[in-house]
C-alpha cells in the first residue's frame, strides 16, 4: 500500500507541473497573440490616424487592458484551482503521524 501511495504522490505532483505548464504555455500564447495584434494596429492608431483618432485610440489601449485583464483572470483561475486541489488533498490523505 505504501508504494501506491508515493506513486499516487508522484502522479499527482506530475499532473499539478503539467496543470502550470499548460497555464503559462496559456499565457504566453495569448500575451504573443495580442502583443502581435497590438503591433500591427499602433501605425494606424497613432502614425496615420483616419477619421476620428481618439476613438481609435481608446480601443487600442482598452485591448491592451483587457488583454491584461484576461491574461490576469487565467492567473487567478490557476491559483484558485491549485488551492482547490490543495484542500482535496488535506481531506484525501491525511497527513500520517
Amino acid at each position: 500500500m505504501g508504494q501506491n501511495d508515493l506513486l499516487n504522490k508522484e502522479e499527482l505532483e506530475k499532473l499539478e507541473r503539467r496543470g502550470l505548464q499548460v497555464t503559462v504555455l496559456s499565457v504566453v500564447f495569448v500575451l504573443v497573440l495580442a502583443g502581435g495584434l497590438a503591433a500591427f494596429m499602433y501605425p494606424l492608431v497613432f502614425e496615420h490616424p483616419e477619421g476620428n483618432r481618439w476613438t481609435l485610440r481608446v480601443a487600442f489601449f482598452g485591448f491592451c487592458g483587457l488583454t491584461l485583464l484576461f491574461v490576469s483572470y487565467l492567473l487567478d483561475r490557476q491559483k484558485t484551482l491549485r488551492q482547490l486541489k490543495q484542500q482535496l488533498l488535506g481531506v484525501a490523505l491525511p497527513v500520517e503521524p
